[in-house]
């Protein structure tokens, strides 16, 4: 099933300087095969696409408790010249209060949601 944002928000990060890139991180072969499966399940439904651009960041492949994979992206090197976000995520600690009468919580996977 490929998903389809149900917005039309772009969202646009300021930057400092020329863009950045890495090389790919090697891989063994038997983790490379369950990697290309994960990538055409994501670009499949949507949640990823390819791309030509000059931007590249490094990915970690994370094995799961569930023996699944997750794929993680190193920003590092991009938040260091990336001009900070003027309306910042609210803090935890800012909102956790509206919890405090509430009986029923639950997480989401949000790659597979």
């Amino acid at each position: 099933m490929k998903l389809t944002p149900k917005h039309d928000v772009e969202h646009f990060i300021e930057t400092n300087g020329s863009p950045l890139h890495c090389r790919a991180s090697q891989i063994t072969p038997h983790r490379y095969e369950q990697v290309r499966k994960e990538f055409e399940n994501m670009i499949e439904q949507g949640i990823c696409r390819t791309s030509k651009s000059l931007w590249s960041s490094p990915l970690h492949v994370i094995p799961k408790k569930n023996g699944e994979l997750g794929v993680c992206g190193d920003y590092r090197r991009l938040n260091s010249i990336t001009t900070p976000d003027r309306y910042p995520i609210p803090r935890v600690k800012d909102f956790t209060h509206q919890l405090s009468d509430k009986t029923i919580f639950s997480t989401i996977d949000l790659n597979r949601a």
